[in-house]
């Protein structure tokens, strides 16, 4: 399944990850055959309701054992209802309605001291929400920059290998202007001179940060090509990053030489999870760069032409323009969503047709 299957669909997969697929395929394999066998022997066992009722027993026992997930830590509703103060510095920092993102280089948290009201769940969950923990952020329409597998990108894994290094310098180059640490420093994390402290929480020893350096989600910049994506990474763990307007692109057509000049100017004029639309000022031939995920289902027009999608800084997106005044137009659609709405309609339809085929001559007999 894996070499088959797995690799030729996916060859970018993190060999963690291959593990962790595989077992999973061989682990629910096994307990497909033991269940499949335990069925076939209630069925050996069925006049013995004593061996079959135990082994029955057993069973039961053994899936919802199988089936146990651990529970989940839940926050009183008031904490779900109030922005924690980095939410609220965070969003008084930018125009309402724009997406801004954060990373949190906090791996685990404390229970913290004593809060008043609040057991000890209560406390884990106010420091889960305090740090910015991933999927927190949403509650206050904050984006989050790190991953959570399996729906991280590989691309974004991929620049996360060296944390110290994606924290301080990667994640503000893809539109990443806020990050929050453990005030007691540690795991090798060095911040750039640039940034600085904006808001501390002193029970939970935590600070945010937030990197002036860091560029906007959407930009005009001076491609420099490479011919794939493991160049791309050479150029973008270097200690010394490209310049700011310089974006690193895995060309498929030439593009033009770098200027020293100023790029353009964008507008963007509807943003939103599936559509994009900017209006672009280019005064040379440059890319426009999107800091969003590159991944498959995204399609782009320059003018109502389309255009190919290229990979820039390794993980996010590029489209190239000529110099002069371009409307870019980028559009998401599900990969497969077609193609699974006609066979979710065949076999609703060959279900139907079954159901009809049964009837008729149970109908007939009954007449």
């Amino acid at each position: 399944w894996t070499k088959s299957w797995l690799l030729p669909r996916w060859p970018e997969v993190p060999s963690g990850v291959v593990g962790g697929l595989s077992g999973n395929v061989v682990w629910t394999g096994a307990m497909t055959a033991v269940l499949a066998l335990a069925c076939v022997a209630l069925g050996h066992f069925q006049g013995r309701r004593r061996l079959s009722g135990g082994l029955l027993v057993a069973l039961e026992f053994g899936a919802l054992l199988w089936a146990h997930e651990p529970l989940y830590v839940l926050a009183p509703a008031e904490l779900l209802d109030t922005p924690p103060p980095f939410a609220e510095a965070i969003l008084r920092s930018v125009p309402p309605g724009e997406p801004v993102r954060v990373a949190t280089a906090v791996r685990s948290v404390g229970p913290g001291k004593s809060v008043p009201g609040l057991d000890y769940h209560g406390r884990m969950g106010l420091a889960f929400l305090t740090g910015l923990l991933p999927d927190t952020t949403t509650l206050w329409g904050i984006e989050s920059a790190n991953g959570y597998m399996p729906g991280e990108n590989v691309r974004v894994r991929r620049l996360r290998e060296d944390l110290p290094h994606w924290f301080g310098q990667v994640a503000p180059r893809l539109a990443t202007p806020f990050s929050v640490h453990s005030a007691r420093g540690g795991g090798g994390l060095v911040l750039p001179p640039s940034a600085r402290v904006v808001a501390e929480d002193p029970l939970f020893d935590t600070k945010l940060v937030v990197h002036p350096e860091a560029v906007p989600r959407v930009l005009l910049a001076w491609p420099r090509c490479v011919e794939g994506m493991e160049q791309a990474l050479g150029l973008l763990l270097a200690p010394q990053l490209p310049p700011r307007d310089t974006a690193i692109v895995e060309c498929t057509v030439s593009l033009p030489e770098a200027s020293k000049g100023p790029t353009g100017t964008v507008k963007v004029e509807r943003h939103s999870p599936e559509r994009l639309v900017v209006d672009v000022i280019a005064f040379e031939a440059a890319v426009l760069v999107v800091n969003d995920a590159f991944q498959p289902g995204w399609t782009a027009t320059v003018d109502g032409s389309e255009v190919p999608i290229l990979p820039a800084n390794v993980a996010v997106r590029a489209v190239a323009v000529p110099a002069g005044e371009h409307r870019v137009e980028m559009r998401y659609r599900t990969p497969g969503l077609r193609v699974g709405l006609l066979i979710g309609l065949g076999t609703l339809l060959a279900l139907c047709l079954l159901g009809v085929a049964r009837w008729r001559p149970l109908r007939k007999a009954t007449a």
